[in-house]
């Protein structure tokens, strides 16, 4: 995904129990961040904590966040998986099993009321073994393989020494005649120990286990289960289960605060898994969020496919798994669109991005997940801020259908001007040279120029502003005029009010705020009222990327942006303030949702908040000066605005194209025509 990175490898050794300790991993970030590293993916998994993200350092449990906080302060993205464990994990607060008796819910116990009941009507957790890996990876016919079943455990107890996990196993024999009945309580009949696997809450086990075992007659199925046990004091703790590698799942499972200790850090970018086709669902084992702050961020943070191409497995004899699948694959995705977005940023000469900045690119970028469910639209413990993509900002734009003052239909925006003592109109097309339309205007009437009849090539139009009456030159079809269209007081300001594909008439009142349109889809006027005023300019586009043109004012003094979304609804931002900024919207980063700008004509200043980079400024120099008017447009072709601006008494041209970062420039027009290319009310 990003393949002109440097990579850094880290091998994290055992601690001689069959756990890579938290010290290994800590150091490795620490290490890997005083390297220079700016992206550091540690794609493991632990638990020690109840979800808490609070560090040690600030009195918290969690073993990491000091440490990826370290790292974050030196720029570095330390990108981790959220967890395979929504299935294989249980979170409850422990409860005694005080049926657990015989002739009352137990075959032969007295009382375990000692343990913890998962059910209502069983003290047990069936853990339940993966045994496709057997089947699939192997090949080796009805034989079966050890597999290797490991469990964490994390708990608040006060004491937690007085409660124990332990993995116990039930063997029921194929061919006794009237085998023993399946256990409901831990120290039933049949049921038994697995030796290695007592341990305290907040300590974890790992064991290799065969799931089936026997010769002959003496076939037996195994089942295994996971139990708590109190062994002394009666406090009552929340605790936390967490099963890995050869399970499938836990029969009573909690996927809620499933997330790892890594995952659950502020600072890191935790990543949940997604799953093909299309990638745009949950894993079912992907673990969930929220963390155990309340008040803390989304997590996890974002998704990403969780597979990958294995050919490690196929180089070694294995017949399953040739892709790669869990959450360390979903992260590796996104880590690899970490130094992606970092490398673009380095290639352009530009410092790297924060931690902060990155997460923001990240997430605006991201396309929302939320299985068709109201409660998961927008930022959601399953998938955070959604599927991982490129922001389209350091993508090669994507030409649309149309592009607006695109004369001759070769989807470029081409140079147009206008002379009001003639009524002469004058377009230089990219592909079709110049062309013209004599006597339609004059020095009362306003020219204004958009797609009226929808055939992907710009029309003329005049305004009359003291009756509001709209005439139209179309090059296809034939579009009425509109009478009383506006009138004193009120600017033209067309767009696509209503999402129909076709440039409709419209007019802005500053001072009342008050916006009328004539809707192409049924031919009837629309109106909003007070929706600015106070000399609050007028600068509508489609600001939520439905098709759809939204109103919007810009306040230049305050920078305040307001806008009433057709999808997003009404919306607020600040964005560069000062009174010589003028309001020029567009969709310079190709994502098809406009972004705010500016234009500044004392040294051609221009500002954009780019929505595909979460709202990232991007300022650039030299295009325009004192004299020279805005006409931003898509002169290249690429699906992107171009920053542009014409110098009305000389007729230049001048634009900075998105395509190859080229300024060009030509001369089209003289000290007596006015460029009819974007928006001026």
């Amino acid at each position: 995904m990003a393949p002109g990175a440097t990579l850094l490898l880290y091998r994290l050794n055992y601690d001689g129990t069959g756990f890579v300790s938290a010290a290994a991993i800590k150091s490795a970030i620490r290490h890997a961040t005083d390297q220079g590293a700016k992206v550091i993916l540690p794609a493991v998994h632990f638990i020690r904590t109840m979800s808490d993200p609070k560090g040690l350092l600030a009195g918290g449990t969690n073993p990491f966040t000091d440490d990826i906080d370290y790292a974050k302060a030196a720029g570095a993205t330390v990108v981790v998986p959220a967890g395979n464990e929504a299935l294989r994990h249980y979170a409850g607060q422990f409860a005694p099993c005080g049926e657990c008796k015989r002739d009352t819910l137990c075959n032969t116990a007295e009382d375990d009321s000692s343990f913890h009941i998962f059910d209502d009507d069983l003290a047990l957790n069936d853990l339940v073994l993966d045994t496709d890996y057997d089947d699939f990876a192997y090949g080796d016919g009805t034989s079966f393989n050890p597999v290797r079943v490991t469990c964490y455990s994390a708990t608040d107890a006060a004491v937690p020494g007085n409660f124990k996990m332990q993995l116990r196993r039930f063997r029921e024999l194929f061919s006794a005649v009237d085998p023993p009945d399946f256990p409901s309580c831990p120290t039933d009949a049949g049921n038994e120990i697995v030796s290695g696997t007592v341990k305290t809450l907040g300590e974890s086990f790992t064991k290799d286990i065969t799931p089936y075992g026997g010769s002959g007659e003496n076939v037996f199925d195994d089942y295994y289960f996971v139990v708590i046990q109190r062994i002394a004091g009666s406090e009552t703790p929340n605790f936390r289960i967490d099963c890995t590698i050869a399970v499938g799942e836990l029969t009573y499972f909690n996927e809620a605060k499933s997330l790892s200790d890594l995952a659950v850090v502020g600072s890191s970018l935790s990543v949940a898994g997604t799953v093909s086709p299309g990638f745009g669902g949950s894993s079912e084992v992907s673990s969930w969020g929220p963390t155990g702050d309340p008040s803390g961020p989304t997590k996890p943070d974002i998704s990403a496919p969780s597979e990958v191409t294995n050919y490690a497995a196929t180089v070694e004899g294995f017949t399953f798994w040739e892709t790669f699948n869990g959450t360390s694959a979903a992260a590796s995705h996104a880590a690899g669109m970490v130094a992606l977005v970092q490398g673009y940023r380095q290639a352009e000469g530009l410092p790297l991005y924060t931690v902060d900045e990155l997460k923001q690119v990240l997430f605006a970028s991201a396309i929302d997940l939320d299985d068709g469910l109201p409660a998961l639209k927008g930022p959601d413990p399953t998938y955070g801020h959604g599927l991982v993509q490129i922001p389209a900002a350091i993508l090669p734009g994507v030409p649309g259908s149309s592009t607006p003052y695109d004369r001759d239909g070769d989807l470029k925006t081409d140079p147009a001007t206008y002379d009001p003592a003639t009524g002469s109109w004058a377009w230089l097309g990219s592909t079709a040279g110049q062309t013209t339309l004599n006597g339609f205007g004059s020095p009362s009437l306003l020219p204004v120029a958009g797609d009226f009849d929808d055939d992907g090539r710009v029309d003329a139009a005049t305004y009359d502003p003291s009756s509001g009456d709209w005439t139209f030159n179309t090059t296809t079809t034939p579009v009425a005029s509109a009478t009383g269209l506006g009138g004193s007081g009120f600017k033209p300001l067309i767009g696509d009010y209503d999402g129909d594909g076709i440039v409709d008439p419209g007019v802005y009142n500053e001072t009342t705020g008050d916006w009328r349109w004539r809707r192409s889809s049924d031919g009837n006027t629309a109106e909003q009222l007070g929706f600015g005023g106070s000399d609050r300019k007028g600068c509508p586009a489609d600001f939520d990327g439905d098709g759809q043109t939204d109103l919007a004012t810009f306040e230049e003094a305050t920078g305040k942006w307001q806008y009433v979304g057709s999808t997003d609804g009404a919306q607020e931002f600040t964005f560069s303030p000062g009174t010589r900024w003028l309001a020029v919207p567009g969709d310079y980063d190709g994502d098809g949702r406009a972004d705010a700008a500016t234009f500044q004509k004392k040294k051609g200043k221009w500002r954009m908040r780019l929505s595909s980079l979460g709202g990232m400024t991007v300022s650039i120099t030299g295009i325009g000066n004192t004299g020279w008017l805005a006409v931003p447009g898509d002169y290249d072709g690429d699906g992107k605005t171009d920053p542009a601006a014409y110098r009305k008494s000389t007729g230049m041209w001048r634009w900075l194209q998105s395509s190859d970062g080229a300024v060009d420039q030509l001369t089209f027009g003289d000290g007596a025509r006015t460029p009819v290319v974007a928006q001026r009310p």
